[in-house]
């Protein structure tokens, strides 16, 4: 499966299904950077929804590998 099949599954999983997992992002300056979650973001703003969940996080919780 290529990655443009891959994008439009997923616009239309959100489409019918609704978000079932939160992005999780963290504060970058005045802004929030997207740690998990990009396809799901970008899927979202393709079908124009102006509005997802997000789960911020600070910068001390994020996990070492």
């Amino acid at each position: 499966m290529n990655l443009a099949v891959s994008s439009l599954s997923l616009c239309d999983d959100i489409r019918c299904n609704g978000m079932r997992e939160s992005i999780i992002v963290e504060m970058a300056g005045y802004y929030f950077q997207i740690i998990d979650g990009e396809k799901r973001w970008r899927a979202c703003k393709k079908i124009g929804l102006t509005e997802i969940k997000a789960e911020v996080i600070l910068s001390n919780q994020k996990k070492s590998n």
